[in-house]
């Protein structure tokens, strides 16, 4: 029991280190590729150097200045360590990797993670001296499970936002901000066995490199913290966002 305990720790501690060397994709698609790959091989360390501000010259690039006029704000909350002085490089890094460390972890939970969790989750202090929830909680979290996940589709959400003029003036305002040199959101449909989810994915482009910016989508209100919602199939995923098969 206490190796299971230690399991569950670990993977709710996310190591928060950086691995290898930066990898060039052409394009958003090639990205969640690889991502997915990751995913079902549990790459959890191959999975972080997708992720832009995993690279010091990228976190170099984040302006501090224009990132909190963009804010209007001078509080430094937890998600506003971009905005320190470039001098707190490895600081920043951690703040933004552990966004998406957050992101990693409550995808794979809402995937993996029976649905009689979700009360549970919320009052979890209550249960930990329950042995049997928690063999039930590892053992849905083995890592194992993931290799049967799959990326069925991407999409460009909502197109007629994303270009339109009034959209692209503000990406223009966030470049000063992140140097960027372009930003796409995108909506993915996951497939596990006979289950379906929702998720999101941003993606940036840093020279003729396509990175993660993180596991959410504002434009279609998906949850900040990369949670990936129940569906009943493809049907439902394209009623919901209005798409083409």
């Amino acid at each position: 029991m206490r190796l299971k305990w230690l399991v569950f720790l670990v993977f709710f501690g996310f190591s928060l280190q950086i691995f290898g060397e930066s990898q060039s994709y052409s394009s958003p698609e090639e990205v969640a590729r690889a991502f997915m790959e990751d995913m079902q091989k549990a790459d959890f360390e191959h999975i972080y150097t997708l992720n832009a501000y995993s690279y010091d010259e990228i976190v170099d690039k984040l302006d501090a200045g224009a990132l909190l006029h963009r804010a209007q704000t001078l509080i430094m909350s937890q998600n506003m360590g971009s905005t320190l002085p470039r001098a707190y490089g490895p600081l920043i890094k951690m703040n933004i990797l552990g966004r998406y460390s957050t992101q990693l972890k409550m995808l794979i939970s809402s995937i993996l993670l029976p649905e009689e969790f979700d009360d549970y989750l919320s009052a979890m202090p209550q249960y930990l001296n329950d042995e049997d929830l928690i063999d039930l909680y590892l053992t849905s979290l083995d890592v194992r499970r993931l290799k049967k996940l799959e990326l069925v589709r991407m999409d460009y959400v909502l197109p007629d936002i994303q270009d339109s003029p009034r959209f692209l003036e503000n990406l223009e305002r966030q470049k000063a901000s992140y140097g960027f040199d372009d930003k796409k959101e995108y909506t993915l449909l996951y497939q596990r066995e006979d289950e379906y989810f929702d998720g999101a994915m941003t993606f940036v482009k840093y020279g003729d490199s396509w990175y993660i910016d993180g596991l959410e989508g504002l434009l279609q209100n998906a949850s900040s913290s990369g949670v990936a919602g129940p569906l009943s199939g493809l049907r439902e995923y394209l009623n919901l966002y209005k798409l083409e098969n």
